[in-house]
């Protein structure tokens, strides 16, 4: 298992790592981690080249295992978009994996915000990302659940966490 989770995280680096890094202007964006009983989240932010990069490390709270961390990252949308982005891991997930599919779970356009939540499944994981962007910035919600946590707390209910973000 650790070894596909490095394998799509790998995917998804690779889809942004043609990005022009400079200075950028991040958006807080901001899970609200009450909505989980089952996990507890250590916090901690990173500003580097022009990333926001927020980690939410889950701590279970029956075992205080760590079985994933939820990644948020801002950027201004010059230097990203949700088009690229999901076009990226498409590409990406055809090169390695032919029978994965990036699959648009929601999607919506209000008030020059653009909003994307978008799913995709291996055999032993399910990946989840929220992309987020307007004129100025550009953000990206991103966690990979093994399945044995999906068992603890739904993909749908992850699916509504995401897509509360503010």
């Amino acid at each position: 298992m650790g070894t596909e989770m490095s394998f799509y995280k790998f995917i998804i680096l690779l889809s942004l790592m043609f990005i022009n890094l400079s200075s950028a202007y991040a958006q807080s964006l901001r899970l609200d981690t009450t909505l989980s009983d089952v996990y507890q989240f250590h916090i901690r932010k990173e500003d580097e080249e022009g990333f926001l990069t927020t980690y939410y490390d889950a701590i279970d709270t029956k075992d205080k295992s760590n079985p994933f961390e939820i990644i948020i990252t801002q950027t201004r949308s010059k230097l990203m978009n949700m088009n690229g982005v999901a076009d990226g891991i498409e590409k990406n997930l055809k090169n390695y994996n032919p029978d994965s599919r990036l699959m648009l779970i929601k999607q919506e356009e209000k008030g020059g915000k653009n909003r994307r939540l978008y799913q995709f499944a291996s055999k032993n994981t399910t990946i989840l990302m929220l992309m987020q962007e307007s004129n100025d910035w550009f953000a990206m919600i991103e966690a990979e659940f093994p399945d044995d946590e999906l068992k603890k707390m739904s993909i749908q209910k992850w699916q509504d966490i995401f897509w509360k973000a503010e």
